[in-house]
């Protein structure tokens, strides 16, 4: 789902300027230690749950509650980072709380807007996945590799070009006991169980280059994962006073359940106010299994009582897992 809704968040407020964070040292040179966090209460309104997207479909409220808190140092030119998460796994059929470490790593600057960092991090695809995709939630999202162990990632910035590339080797939190669940005819649909923590894609490269100017941006991006197979996207938003548009359209040849499978997703945005935002998502997904394609609306509003509060809700209609709802409260600093 869309957990890293916080995450990026924090990240962007954290990456300017330390904004937000709180500093348990600075020195006159630059070299200083800060903490972050926050949080995200709320879950998904299940209103026909024989339908339900979720694992366990005995439940008409779906709790995806989540935190997270790190520390994050730069020394000269190195920084380093580690971040916990607490988390429901609503994906699974228990939905049971976890606590994992989602980014552990060291990272490095060539020029002040080119890095490269290494360990448990966020592959180079993961920044922009959900670009063009203005809701919070409900809406259909391309199934990239997100945090994978033993990942090298570069990027850069050159002028309106950014781009970024990185490579995962086999990681080392599979969970060995988890059952695997077949359909009728014996084809894999996916792992019941849970991961130690979210590397569970195994031998990665992927990457990105993306145009960005204050109005458009446009962003191309590719994976794939060996012997399971290749995930592309493109991306874009534009943005005119009060009105916005953006979307993306995804190929994915994937093993499993999104095997030959293609995703559009059409967004609107209008700002009501400075704080007040209404967005309309539309969605299709189509494979080749013609039982699993799917066409939904999401309806949705998002309120940003400060820089570091956001207010959700939001709804998906007309889909094959019935109505939802959304509700949620964004907190970080």
């Amino acid at each position: 789902m869309k957990k890293k809704i916080l995450v990026i968040a924090i990240s962007s407020l954290f990456m300017s300027s330390f904004a937000q964070s709180a500093t348990i040292y600075k020195k006159a040179n630059g070299d200083r230690l800060d903490i972050y966090g926050g949080a995200e209460i709320g879950g998904t309104i299940v209103t026909k749950r024989d339908k339900s997207p979720f694992g366990d479909k005995s439940k008409s409220y779906v709790d995806d509650s989540f935190g997270t808190i790190g520390i994050k140092g730069q020394t000269n030119k190195f920084y380093a980072k580690l971040e916990i998460d607490a988390e429901r796994t609503d994906w699974t059929y228990e939905n049971n709380f976890r606590l994992v470490i989602d980014k552990a790593y060291v990272g490095y600057f060539l020029t002040d807007k080119q890095t490269v960092e290494f360990g448990r991090t966020d592959t180079a695809y993961d920044h922009y996945d959900a670009f063009g995709d203005f809701s919070n939630q409900l809406a259909d999202e391309v199934s990239e590799a997100g945090d994978q162990d033993n990942t090298i990632k570069y990027r850069g910035e050159f002028g309106d070009l950014k781009v970024g590339i990185s490579y995962s080797a086999k990681g080392w939190d599979f969970e060995q006991d988890a059952q695997s669940i077949y359909d009728e005819n014996g084809v894999f649909l996916k792992k019941r169980g849970s991961y130690i923590t979210d590397s569970r894609e195994g031998e990665v490269i992927n990457g990105y280059a993306g145009y960005f100017t204050n109005n458009l941006t446009v962003i191309a991006a590719a994976e794939t994962v060996h012997n399971r197979g290749e995930l592309y996207s493109l991306h874009g938003k534009y943005k005119i006073n009060k009105f916005a548009i953006g979307g993306f359209t995804s190929y994915s040849d994937r093993d499993g359940v999104n095997k030959n499978s293609m995703t559009y997703v059409l967004s609107g945005s209008y700002d009501i106010t400075s704080q007040l935002t209404g967005y309309v998502v539309g969605n299709v997904y189509d494979d080749d299994n013609n039982d699993k394609d799917d066409q939904h609306v999401v309806i949705g509003t998002q309120y940003m009582y400060a820089k570091n509060v956001k207010l959700v809700a939001e709804a998906a209609m007309g889909g094959n897992t019935g109505t939802l709802g959304y509700l949620k409260a964004y907190y970080w600093f």
